[in-house]
């Protein structure tokens, strides 16, 4: 199965962003964050991992979370953006970790790994049911499973009115299919997280600066960006003149059987 996007699309997009994705992602910080929280919250999830394996890390907000909650003794992280390690970097101080570039489909995964997880990264992959095959041989065996992605609501308004190119947002059935005999589906959850915007060019500048507006290929003209956003308003706003956009992630803990 093909990528809904070429690689090099998404990392360069996501390289624009990285120094503006700190301050301006904060659907994903806590998105991260909850993930985490998931994780730590099941009894048998112990506190100590030898080895645990992170994708599509980014500035490091799922880093920190894990951190947070676990020791961990090595760390293989995983990005599109070779930058990326810089920011790692000061999170993992004085911990054994090694950074690896590429597509994860792409990468050999030299594990076992105790705990796999990536959080709002796995919607960017085509061939979901190959990673997860490709993950399940990886971890160690009855080793933990943390992913957050996105289901069929999320950037609805955008979506409703201009599309995703490439894009596909699973739903919760739809990932429990994926997961399949391979997994012990220990949680899995839906939110909306709905942030909101003075206009259309400040929604478009969020998505440029935290790197998501990869799927755009159409270019912006002065007259379609009023009409869009004339349009945007009286379809999704409330009468005050901000226009609303819904992050809708799925959050998934899982163990190998």
């Amino acid at each position: 199965m093909s990528r809904p996007l070429d690689p090099r699309r998404i990392a360069q997009s996501f390289a624009r962003g990285l120094n503006s994705y700190e301050r301006r992602a904060v659907a994903q910080r806590a998105i991260a964050q909850r993930l985490a929280q998931m994780l730590a919250a099941q009894p048998e999830c112990p506190k100590h991992l030898a080895h645990v394996l992170e994708l599509g890390a980014g500035t490091g907000f799922l880093t920190q979370a894990v951190s947070d909650q676990f020791s961990v003794d090595r760390w293989l992280i995983n990005d599109l953006v070779p930058a990326a390690r810089d920011h790692i970097a000061p999170i993992l101080a004085g911990e054994q970790w090694r950074f690896s570039v590429g597509a994860i489909e792409d990468q050999v995964l030299a594990g076992p790994f105790d705990l796999i997880a990536g959080a709002s990264v796995v919607q960017w992959v085509a061939d979901t049911r190959g990673l997860l095959d490709q993950m399940h041989r990886a971890l160690a065996p009855r080793g933990w499973l943390a992913l957050s992605s996105f289901g069929p609501d999320h950037f609805h308004q955008l979506r409703a009115l201009r599309g995703a190119a490439g894009m596909h947002y699973h739903s919760v059935d739809q990932w429990r299919a994926f997961l399949g005999a391979g997994y012990e589906v220990l949680a899995i959850e839906t939110e909306e997280r709905v942030l909101t915007f003075d206009s259309l060019r400040a929604l478009l500048v969020h998505l440029r600066e935290t790197g998501v507006n990869a799927p755009s290929t159409v270019p912006w003209s002065r007259r379609r960006l009023a009409e869009f956003e004339r349009e945007y308003g009286a379809r999704f706003g409330d009468g005050s003149g901000r226009l609303p956009l819904s992050y809708a992630p799925i959050y998934i803990v899982a163990r190998r059987r």
